[in-house]
């Protein structure tokens, strides 16, 4: 700015980090070596946990849908299968499309998904949902990967759920057989003894495993 007054950016008050007046960035650490973030093109000082800004932290794209994630499973054991798909939708537009390097999002969101459509009573969608997190499990564990999805997995609350998953989706393609032969007027001796095998296979159901579901007018 030919040294005639402040930055127009900071003003003079951070040339330190200021991408116009401060010093040339050669290298992925600062002066003092602080960590440089990449961003729009720029490169800026890292700073969260700053006091200068209010002690924010900076937050991963993993770590923010795991918050999602968890904030999906939460409504779900609140009953409220609606509001945790829409959350789910919301972690999917910010991981975007299945690939190798977002697998374990789309894992963990069949998990939740699949328990969400079974409270709504659409087993076909749970059926669907609990063979991709099938395909996507046995794919990441026989990763390097395979550790991460078991910890994505616990920070989430899912560790107990995932077996009983792979077993919901077997319950579930039962109970959409069963529909059709109903629907169809047909064997209804054999509906019945597939539904109360298709019930026991889900044992034993670890209690995070469904939500509660309100049943009015039963005592």
């Amino acid at each position: 700015m030919g040294g005639e007054g402040p930055c127009w950016l900071c003003e003079g008050r951070d040339s330190r980090a200021c991408v116009i007046c401060g010093p040339v960035a050669t290298s992925t650490e600062g002066p003092s070596g602080e960590k440089l973030l990449g961003q729009d093109g720029w490169c800026a000082l890292d700073d969260s946990k700053d006091e200068r800004f209010g002690g924010w932290v900076q937050t991963s794209t993993e770590e923010l849908h795991v918050q999602i994630l968890q904030e999906a499973e939460a409504q779900l054991q609140q009953g409220q299968a609606e509001a945790a798909l829409q959350s789910l939708q919301r972690a999917l537009r910010t991981g975007g499309k299945l690939q190798d390097d977002n697998k374990e999002l789309h894992c963990l969101t069949s998990m939740i998904r699949a328990r969400c459509h079974l409270l709504q009573q659409d087993y076909t969608a749970v059926v669907e949902d609990c063979k991709q997190f099938g395909r996507l499990e046995e794919e990441i564990l026989g990763t390097m990967r395979g550790e991460e999805l078991k910890k994505a997995q616990e920070q989430v609350g899912l560790a107990e759920v995932a077996a009983f998953v792979q077993r919901l989706g077997c319950a579930a393609e039962i109970a959409v057989n069963c529909r059709t032969k109903v629907t169809q007027g047909l064997a209804f001796k054999m509906v019945v003894d597939h539904a109360e095998r298709a019930l026991k296979g889900l044992q034993p159901c670890p209690e995070a495993s469904l939500p509660p579901v309100e049943r009015k007018g039963m005592t």
